[in-house]
């Protein structure tokens, strides 16, 4: 007959259990984090790709230089009458051309004169405008020079397939039968550019009318839809690390550059899915961003296995950003973000063990830089969080501040080195729900050990890497991690590190592969547990 087990030998084995199924279910809130931030992480290269493609600065207008009567003549230059200008006024023409009027004047010395107006032209932007001397005969020392303004004629927008044309139009300020200002135009069109995913230049060539400038512009748009299949083995050890998964993207649902995103991914013990919609309110940047992802898991591997551990989260955030700083290369975006979070464990298939919620209010800053050969990202961001164990009725405010940073050189040779790095540190508050704090692992920051092997409210992490292309599809790269913690943490390690190597391939368009193999330095991440001298991680990224 079996012994009877005592009452505080249960407490004693549901106490323990309930700790060690807590920490693993967490898994269902972490891979949404994860995953948000792989979509964004692909964002981030796509938007420094397109920075990349839309620096070259678009091409000045031609600048004739002015007509001068042949032959060497001389004259005094008593007086000097112009043709009406809509944008020079009299001062400003004769503050330019006064070191000649008075003096006697030859042929080259009236080509230095129009050159003054025209400058005088170039400088405030009027770039379809030339002074220029039309054939006259000089009485009394009074010249006449003619002004040509290039009004503007007509506005064509070319090359649209999925974008309203509106959109575009609203964009330059060119009425018909104004002047034009060239520097007004560029500036307009480094801003769209820079924060748009299509691409617009501008062909500048006569108009049917005399004296009139005709405009078209021409865009080029990235393909409406794009669908994307993968498998790889950043899942964790707990849920399963093969994955599968695809994605979907419309980039202008109703033509208006806004987007749509859907993406599910799948392994053994998890199912996650992330939706997301982006509609601009301009031309400039200003956007609305919607997100959420759902997720369900079910542990299958570890501590928790035999206790029926499962557990589902919610994630919903709305984002608003503005560029309000933009160049051809760099740009300043700030935004703010509300998102919530709910989480919920159970054990033995319908005991309970947590609910949680978390309401997050951010207000962030983002820059990137493109220069010649290098690239620049950096974030930083201010959270107020509250979150509350609705089982236990405990709530908890804290205040986070975390960032970003990722910075690229090219070298000669096809050679490249980068540096990545990423950090939190709580500034005050109560104690930090789990979800909430500085993780670090495979996903996080330190490659070779497993996904979010250890955990604390502050952290830092550094990521050293040099590529080298060695041809046009196949690139290599060495690297050194290194991740950091502080504050309050349920493990005794604080730091980890690694080394490896890893390789892209991309033998064609739509195929893309990528391999990894990371070497942990410190192999014991507790009394209990040590993790493989080695892990392998692949990639396969179907493109359509």
């Amino acid at each position: 007959m079996t012994a009877p087990i005592s009452v505080r030998t249960l407490v004693v084995l549901l106490a323990s259990s309930l700790c060690v199924a807590t920490a693993q279910a967490n898994v269902a809130s972490r891979d949404l984090q994860q995953l948000e931030k792989e979509r964004d992480r692909a964002q981030l290269r796509h938007e420094l790709d397109a920075m990349r493609d839309q620096q070259n600065k678009a091409p000045s207008p031609e600048t004739k230089p002015a007509v001068v009567p042949k032959g060497d003549f001389q004259f005094q230059l008593k007086k000097l009458s112009h043709t009406p200008s809509s944008v020079l006024t009299d001062e400003e023409i004769a503050v330019a051309v006064e070191p000649w009027v008075g003096k006697v004047v030859r042929s080259k010395d009236i080509a230095d004169l129009l050159e003054a107006v025209n400058r005088l032209y170039r400088d405030k932007g009027y770039a379809v405008c030339q002074a220029g001397l039309r054939p006259q005969r000089i009485r009394d020392g009074n010249l006449t020079i003619t002004l040509v303004e290039g009004k503007t004629d007509e506005v064509v927008v070319r090359g649209l397939e999925s974008t309203n044309l509106r959109f575009v139009e609203r964009v330059f300020d060119m009425p018909k039968g104004e002047v034009a200002n060239y520097r007004d135009m560029y500036d307009d069109l480094v801003r769209f550019n820079m924060t748009n995913d299509i691409r617009l230049s501008i062909d500048i060539h006569p108009g049917q009318a005399p004296e009139t400038t005709a405009y078209d512009i021409i865009a080029q748009e990235p393909a409406r839809w794009s669908t994307s299949v993968f498998a790889d083995t950043h899942g964790s050890d707990s849920t399963g690390r093969y994955r599968a998964g695809a994605s979907i993207v419309n980039r202008s649902v109703f033509g208006w550059r806004d987007s749509f995103y859907l993406m599910g991914i799948a392994s053994e013990g998890s199912k996650n899915a992330l939706i997301g919609y982006s509609i601009p309110f301009n031309s400039f940047g200003t956007r609305l961003i919607a997100n959420a992802s759902f997720g369900d898991v079910e542990i299958i591997e570890g501590p928790s296995k035999a206790n029926d551990v499962s557990g589902d989260s919610f994630h919903a955030s709305l984002r608003l950003e503005h560029p309000f700083a933009v160049g051809a290369d760099y740009k300043w975006i700030g935004y703010g973000e509300i998102k919530h979070q709910q989480s919920q464990t159970d054990m033995y298939g319908d005991v309970r063990i947590a609910r949680t919620a978390i309401n997050a209010l951010t207000a962030g800053l983002d820059a990137l830089y493109i220069g010649e050969g290098w690239a620049l990202y950096a974030n930083n961001r201010l959270s107020q969080h509250r979150a509350e164990e609705k089982l236990f009725d405990n709530t908890f405010d804290y205040t986070l501040f975390s960032g970003d940073f990722f910075v690229q050189k090219q070298l000669p040779h096809g050679f490249s080195v980068q540096a990545t790095a990423s950090w939190q540190a709580k500034l005050g508050g109560d104690e930090m729900v789990s979800s909430d704090q500085f993780y670090l692992g495979n996903s996080a920051g330190v490659r070779g050990y497993p996904n979010d092997v250890i955990s604390a409210d502050n952290g830092l992490y550094v990521n050293l890497q040099a590529n080298c292309l060695l041809t046009d599809y196949l690139e290599t790269y060495v690297f050194f991690d290194a991740g950091r913690l502080s504050g309050m943490s349920a493990f005794n390690k604080r730091t980890l590190t690694s080394v490896g190597v890893g390789v892209n391939w991309q033998p064609a368009r739509w195929v893309r592969l990528k391999g990894v193999i990371a070497a942990p330095l410190s192999r014991q991440v507790s009394d209990i547990e040590r993790v493989d001298s080695v892990r392998y991680d692949a990639v396969l990224t179907l493109q359509f």
